[in-house]
């Protein structure tokens, strides 16, 4: 992956959505809240911020597992929008998918390079 001012951009808001997964764990005092979904949500998180680390420094794979975590996370997200969610939790949900889309956007375009051209980067 190319250190690309479009690239760093991209990883950083993975890390910032990774980080937005921690703030499920305020509503784990909650006791409607679907506490596996949110178990799972900042697992997700651990492993996107992994993943982000790992393809800052030029890891496809990692880069992989980031998109990966993300797009799991946003499916889980989602339900949030029907289920008569909380003000914030709605609003981190929205920031997340967000950021996430954004994220996922401005990085993906470095996984069609070649691995010959990832490597002379």
């Amino acid at each position: 992956m190319t250190s690309s001012l479009r690239s760093r951009t991209g990883l950083a808001l993975l890390a910032i959505t990774g980080l937005l997964d921690f703030a499920g764990l305020f509503a784990f005092g909650d006791p409607d809240s679907p506490k596996p979904v949110i178990a799972t949500a900042v697992m997700l998180g651990v492993i996107t911020l992994i993943g982000v680390g790992y393809a800052g420094r030029g890891s496809r794979t990692g880069l992989l597992v980031a998109l990966a975590a993300r797009f799991v996370d946003i499916v889980l997200a989602v339900p949030a929008y029907f289920l008569d969610a909380p003000g914030w939790v709605v609003a981190v949900v929205t920031a997340t998918i967000v950021l996430s889309a954004v994220g996922i956007g401005l990085v993906a375009p470095a996984l069609r390079r070649s691995k010959a051209q990832l490597a002379g980067s």
